[in-house]
């Protein structure tokens, strides 16, 4: 039975053995000896291999089978055979190795002192020499990230359609007026919007609106009074802002509903001192 990377193996005695799991789908590709990378994270990648093959692996022949694929992996991956075994020896990096190494890449989002610390990118010719110059100086050395084939072929991920986003502030107008209907939702627009032709496709069949519910029911109610000769374009629901926040989303939607002229909203929102109003409306 995989038990997340471990695999667990009933023997016919009763007893259990345990050893590495992979997917039958798992390519074996790691960072190659030949990628422009500090040597420190390619000995990490294996040395932290090496470590769960001592930990997960419950008998000896599982461990050496285990050792055994991780240096045929690494040879596959351009390594060369006594950097493996040095690294599979040593196991993982201790926190004082990782402190004494003097470097360390730099993530995604990670805040780092600007006094006594120099963040470059990584350049293979030039660590030793900036290394020895952040060592003589008392400078922590980190790396960033520089740009690479997926920042030159994807440099962002592909716009999500307007229906298909979250945590907005939207409009849907009416189709016969210029009435409208302000709201606000933390799941996709599209949800939301359905939602919202339900409760007219049930207004329509019970001629009835509870305008004093817990949710704003303006948008059926408009319809109901127009004897439903009104229609709302749902296919064309304007995002008027993205707030991921709860409570600020709730303030622009109050903002929304007292900018935006003839709205069918019941609920205005958040409360809202009308004396920004005018200054809402001259930065609209």
């Amino acid at each position: 039975m995989p038990f997340l990377d471990v695999l667990v193996v009933r023997n016919e005695d009763g007893s259990f053995t345990t050893t590495v799991y992979r997917k039958p789908t798992h390519s074996d590709r790691y960072l190659h000896w030949t990628s422009n990378h500090p040597v420190k994270d390619k000995l990490s990648g294996i040395r932290t291999l090496a470590y769960r093959a001592n930990h997960y692996c419950s008998t000896a022949s599982l461990k050496m089978a285990e050792l055994t694929h991780l240096r045929k992996t690494f040879a596959d991956n351009g390594y060369p055979e006594e950097f493996v075994e040095v690294a599979l020896r040593k196991g993982p990096m201790t926190a004082e190795e990782e402190a004494a190494s003097g470097d360390r890449t730099l993530g995604d989002g990670e805040e780092v002192e600007e006094c006594g610390t120099l963040v470059v990118p990584f350049i293979k010719e030039l660590q030793p020499a900036l290394r020895a110059l952040c060592t003589r100086l008392n400078l922590k050395l980190l790396y960033k990230r520089t740009v690479n084939l997926g920042n030159l072929l994807a440099p962002r991920r592909p716009s999500t359609g307007g229906m298909q986003q979250k945590n907005v502030v939207y409009k849907i107008s009416c189709k016969q007026c210029e009435v409208s209907y302000v709201g606000q939702t933390k799941r996709t627009l599209a949800t939301r919007v359905k939602e919202h032709s339900r409760s007219v496709d049930a207004a329509k069949t019970s001629l009835f609106v509870d305008r004093k519910g817990k949710n704003d029911t303006g948008l059926p109610a408009h319809c109901l009074d127009t004897d439903f000769s009104h229609r709302f374009d749902f296919d064309n629901a304007e995002v008027l802002c993205r707030e991921t926040h709860w409570g600020k989303r709730l303030k622009k939607e109050a903002m929304y509903i007292a900018m935006v002229e003839n709205t069918c909203n019941i609920q205005k929102g958040r409360d809202l001192n009308p004396i920004w109003l005018p200054l809402l409306r001259h930065f609209s």
